[in-house]
C-alpha cells in the first residue's frame, strides 16, 4: 500500500489551494498542487487521477518548452479554467465544467439514466447538449493539430 507522508492539515492546505488555482485561473498554483495531490490520489487508491497527473504534469513541462507563446498567451492568463463572468474568482476547473452543465440532463429527474429520452423533450434537450459536446470536442481537436503543426515545423528547422 502506498501512504501519503502529508498530514491531513496539509491535504487540506493543498486541496484548497487548488480549489483557489482554478478560481482564480493560476496555472503555476494548479501544477504545483497537482503535484502535491499525486501521493494523496496514490495513497488513496485513485490510481487514474496518478495516471493523469503524471502525464498532465509532464506535458506541461515539455510544452513549456515546445510552446512558450501558448503557456504565455493560455495557461498564464488562466485560460486553463471555464468562466461565466469576469469576477476573479469565478473560474470552474473543464470537468467540472461538463458535470455541472452539459452531463446534468443525463442525471436529472426524467434524463437519459431515468428513461427521459422516451419523450420529446427529453430527446430535443439531449440532441441540443450532444451538438455542443461536439463543438467542444471539434475545438480540443483544433487545438491539438495547432499544436502538431507547430511541433513539426520546429522538428523540419533542426
Amino acid at each position: 500500500a502506498v501512504v501519503s507522508t502529508q498530514s491531513t492539515g496539509e491535504m487540506c492546505l493543498t486541496v484548497n489551494q487548488f480549489i483557489r488555482a482554478e478560481r482564480t485561473g493560476n496555472y503555476e498554483l494548479h501544477l504545483q498542487c497537482t503535484r502535491a495531490m499525486a501521493p494523496i490520489f496514490a495513497a488513496t487508491g485513485h490510481h487514474n487521477y496518478v495516471k493523469a497527473s503524471r502525464m498532465m504534469l509532464q506535458s506541461s513541462d515539455d510544452w513549456k518548452v515546445q510552446y512558450p507563446d501558448m503557456m504565455r498567451d493560455f495557461f498564464a492568463a488562466g485560460q486553463h479554467t471555464v468562466r461565466y463572468s469576469d469576477r476573479e474568482w469565478s473560474g470552474t476547473w473543464a470537468d467540472m465544467s461538463i458535470e455541472e452543465g452539459l452531463n446534468r440532463f443525463a442525471k436529472t429527474s426524467g434524463g437519459v439514466d431515468e428513461g427521459g429520452l422516451r419523450n420529446e423533450d427529453g430527446l430535443e434537450v439531449w440532441l441540443h447538449t450532444g451538438t455542443h459536446k461536439a463543438k467542444v470536442s471539434e475545438q480540443m481537436e483544433t487545438v491539438y493539430d495547432r499544436m502538431k503543426k507547430k511541433k513539426k515545423k520546429k522538428k523540419k528547422k533542426k
